[in-house]
């Protein structure tokens, strides 16, 4: 898996892709919770595993609507992508790189849009991205355990395993809060059971009237390539 594929994993966590427990009707509860949610920031913390097998940093802001959708990703860290900005709305990816200071904008559909800085990913996989069900109504879910601490108070976490076995990741942990069904920490397992991400959902803010000029926002002096 690339950094990009951890960006699209987090943005699972947007809250409107909640859940509750028990976990047999996690994918079908959360729909009602997340309808509710108009929009979100938040920070992403944590690690994951680099190209190299490294482990990295993860420092990320995610600002997101949903109608019209839009969702952007400014990197704080890995430090070799500082200050980038991973963006897109329902038709078009903005991927600003810093060092250039250029805004490439690109149809979503375009296989070929999302090669650059944050690497390969599968197309069309962003555009699902919201939708829980979607990625994991397949996988096998159960309560791991009630009451976990968080900052924002208890939370029960559910733990998901991928009947595909041929899959880079076999095994999702996700803790949900249990005041809000909102989520505050994901963890990404492979195959093998070791740890590929663990991100966590900081200073979490849901229906404050962001706007789409709020999301999509980039250095007004950027050069910007359009190849839409």
């Amino acid at each position: 898996m690339t950094f990009r594929a951890v960006l699209a994993a987090l943005v699972i966590s947007v809250p409107w892709v909640a859940a509750q427990t028990p976990a047999e009707t996690i994918l079908e509860s959360s729909s009602e919770a997340v309808q509710a949610v108009s929009d979100a920031s938040f920070l992403v913390q944590g690690t994951t595993v680099g190209p190299d097998g490294g482990v990295m940093q993860v420092d990320l802001e995610v600002l997101a609507i949903r109608d019209p959708l839009a969702v952007s990703v400014y990197v704080f860290a890995p430090a070799a992508l500082a200050d980038n900005i991973l963006a897109f709305d329902e038709d078009t990816l903005y991927d600003y790189a810093f060092i250039t200071n250029q805004l490439t904008l690109s149809d979503l559909d375009d296989p070929d849009a999302l090669g650059g800085p944050f690497g390969s990913f599968e197309p069309g996989t962003l555009t699902q991205a919201f939708d829980l069900n979607e990625a994991l109504a397949a996988w096998n879910g159960s309560v791991l355990e009630d009451g976990v601490d968080t900052p924002r108070g208890p939370a029960t976490r559910l733990g998901f395993e991928n009947p595909d076995a041929t899959a880079d990741v076999g095994r999702a942990v996700v803790d949900i809060v249990d005041r809000d069904r909102l989520p505050y920490r994901l963890e990404l397992l492979t195959q093998d059971g070791d740890t590929f991400a663990e991100l966590r959902l900081v200073d979490l803010q849901v229906d404050t009237g962001l706007t789409r000029d709020d999301v999509l926002a980039f250095p007004p002096d950027a050069q910007v390539i359009d190849e839409r």
